[in-house]
């Protein structure tokens, strides 16, 4: 997990800074559930151009992304995301299924185990469908 910085620069994501900011471990879950009801496919994003997402006090966060399905259910921000899951998020694919089963109430149907990402695989790689 990226070290929590002394903030004093102000980072600006563009047309990204008017997503809606949810608490992670609150609003994961549904999110990802409306992303899956909808036929998308839930990605999560630690960083962009080699540059982590922080928020405003210097705090590492997720951007939410429903690929194929970003008209019905908007990308997002989660803030206050566990290092646990931060660390799903930057090494594994299919962490959705990952965060679906620890903050969506899933505990009786055992772990997932998602695929350890690729070294040096930057781009689109996916967690698969369904």
């Amino acid at each position: 997990m990226p070290e929590v910085l002394e903030f004093e620069e102000k980072r600006s994501y563009g047309g990204y800074s008017r997503l809606e900011k949810l608490d992670f471990e609150t609003n994961v879950a549904p999110w990802i559930e409306r992303c899956r009801e909808a036929g998308g496919i839930p990605m999560f994003r630690t960083k962009y151009g080699g540059i982590s997402f922080l928020d405003e006090k210097g705090r590492p966060m997720l951007m939410g992304v429903c690929w194929m399905r970003s008209d019905e259910v908007p990308s997002v921000w989660f803030q206050d995301v566990p290092e646990e899951a931060y660390n799903k998020a930057a090494n594994y694919l299919g962490e959705w299924r990952w965060f679906l089963w620890k903050y969506g109430g899933g505990e009786e149907r055992g772990e997932p185990e998602p695929a350890l990402r690729p070294k040096g695989a930057g781009g689109f790689l996916f967690g698969g469908g369904r």
